[in-house]
């Protein structure tokens, strides 16, 4: 279902069951998503719209009935999503980067102090495909590790246990420390490395051997 069919069956409900609870602000959205494709349709919208305006009147003679006009929050999304499924060639770079932006302040507003940050996205898509070939290599620096495991913290609230970057680190680790003593070679870096790290994370192991190496490599 389309945020426009779902604004027409709210609205509509509202109309059959309860029309003194549509507001002005119902109407406009109303107006402006349900396009009049006859004179049935026209006359539904004018009878919104008609219905709007008297229950604020009503409203101001008898507070307790009819709907005090307001713009909501939960409103003017509503609208934005309609917006784009309406006309998504209208979004451009800057409107995603704003919208973005909102997502972020809305998360930290709600409590999650670990918000994703999805404007990060495609930077840290671009830091995954520099350090796959580093991780099937054995190549990993310390530096290189830590700068992608804060990225992907930063992007998506957590890093994945398991995933490209608890592995960077593992082979960060290992050759740093080399404390197996395994000789890292471009030949050989992936296969020693996973054979090194086969008794400490499984899950690690089963993320080099989904990169397409294993212990017959």
């Amino acid at each position: 279902m389309t945020a426009t069919d779902a604004l027409k069956g709210e609205i509509m409900a509202k109309l059959a069951q309860d029309p003194l609870s549509i507001t002005t602000e119902d109407a406009r959205r109303f107006s402006e998503t349900y396009v009049a494709k006859d004179d049935s349709s026209a006359k539904i919208i004018s009878a919104v719209g008609t219905v709007a305006v008297a229950a604020q009147d009503i409203h101001e003679q008898v507070p307790t009935m009819g709907q005090e006009p307001k713009t909501s929050l939960l409103t003017i999304v509503n609208d934005l999503k309609a917006a784009v499924e309406n006309n998504p060639d209208d979004v451009n770079n800057e409107i995603l980067k704003i919208t973005q932006s909102i997502v972020s302040k809305m998360q930290r507003a709600v409590g999650q102090v670990k918000a994703p940050h999805p404007e990060l996205e495609g930077e840290l898509q671009a830091e995954y495909a520099k350090i796959e070939p580093k991780v099937e290599q054995g190549t990993v620096t310390k530096a290189e590790a830590d700068h992608l495991h804060s990225l992907e913290a930063r992007a998506h609230g957590h890093t994945e246990k398991g995933g490209l970057t608890a592995a960077a680190q593992s082979v960060s680790a290992r050759r740093n420390g080399n404390s197996n003593g395994v000789k890292f070679t471009e030949k050989t870096g992936l296969t020693a490395t996973a054979q090194a790290l086969a008794a400490d994370d499984d899950q690690v192991q089963a993320k080099f051997i989904k990169l397409g190496f294993d212990d017959k490599c």
